[in-house]
């Protein structure tokens, strides 16, 4: 602004604001702050957001989204599954354990969802466990890109087929080749996740990142 030249403007003048929240502010990325809490959050150094009503947390979960959207997936907790999700709980095991394989599932078929659709940014040409999980995915769910309130329906039988039982040795009850019903899914939960995760991260690009986002953490809370 020219020296000496005094800007007025009256409030009401202004053309737009912005929305009342991040889900709806169009001017988000334009007007968005690479503050620490998104740098940390971006670059891995922190995992939960904590903040009271209004803070920016959904703001954080937004810019990711919308940055990075072929390598993102977001999702609120008003539309997890949690019917079904709560029949996934582990026996024998302390509570606040007895969900940790089944979020572990969750989050890696999604992972794999990303990994799976952009097969030209992986590291590795060697693709043969990547295809298994491929397979077991869509034979499984019927699509390599289940909706998240499908990946715990009782309707779902799990295909282990024979190149993901091989790579996950003896399972409990003699399992092979197999349809598991998705009530079973504790039982064997731990050496699924166990190859899923190893089977992409044998071909995952170390100079990529893939975010999985949970929006709402505090809903329903007191």
């Amino acid at each position: 602004m020219p020296s000496g030249i005094v800007s007025k403007m009256r409030l009401a003048d202004l053309p737009d604001f912005g929305g009342t929240d991040a889900d709806n502010d169009r001017l988000l990325l334009d007007c968005f702050e690479d503050l620490p809490a998104y740098t940390n959050a971006r670059q891995g150094l922190k995992y939960i957001i904590l903040g009271r009503k209004g803070s920016g947390k959904t703001a954080i979960y937004r810019r990711l989204v919308q940055q990075y959207p072929h390598h993102t997936l977001g999702f609120t907790f008003s539309d997890y599954p949690w019917a079904h999700h709560v029949k996934q709980a582990q026996a024998g095991v302390p509570p606040e354990q007895c969900y940790v394989e089944s979020w572990k599932y969750f989050c890696l078929i999604n992972l794999a969802r990303q990994v799976i659709a952009f097969p030209s940014s992986l590291a590795s040409v060697d693709r043969t466990k990547l295809k298994a999980v491929s397979d077991f995915i869509k034979d499984s769910y019927g699509t390599d890109k289940p909706e998240p309130g499908t990946i715990f329906s009782p309707s779902v039988q799990l295909q282990i087929n024979s190149e993901m039982a091989a790579g996950l040795g003896p399972l409990k009850g003699g399992v092979t080749v197999n349809r598991v019903p998705m009530k079973d899914l504790p039982l064997y939960a731990a050496e699924v996740n166990r190859f899923i995760l190893e089977s992409l991260l044998s071909v995952m690009s170390r100079e990529r990142r893939h975010y999985i986002l949970f929006d709402q953490l505090d809903q329903g809370l007191s």
